[in-house]
């Protein structure tokens, strides 16, 4: 992990009923300069989850950053091909979460 990443982690279920809170969540982090992004410990993640991490993505990009990693465990072969279907994975770096060096507190935020 570089000095400037900062690794945000999802737990729970992520459907519709965090939709809005989840793109506010994610709108913040689109002018950080590097992003990680660790859903190893959610349980459920629906298509409009999916929708904003291409829309979170895109403005990354438009805006001159790289894309954001996704981070997740070993364990999450549904999640993993859910993102390899929908494309997200050709387009943002999918990364173990057990490689992510968990640095300072203020590099780490949990949603």
């Amino acid at each position: 992990m570089s000095e400037t990443e900062t690794i945000v982690q999802f737990s729970g279920e992520l459907d519709l009923s965090i939709k809005d809170e989840l793109h506010e969540r994610l709108d913040a982090l689109r002018s950080l300069p590097q992003v990680v992004l660790d859903f190893s410990n959610v349980t459920y993640f629906d298509s409009c989850c999916v929708v904003e991490l291409m829309r979170l993505c895109k403005k990354r990009i438009e805006s001159g950053l790289e894309p954001q990693k996704i981070a997740l465990s070993d364990g999450d072969a549904h999640l993993r091909r859910l993102l390899d279907i929908c494309g997200v994975s050709k387009v943002c770096p999918i990364v173990r979460s057990a490689d992510l060096t968990r640095g300072g507190a203020d590099k780490l935020r949990s949603v």
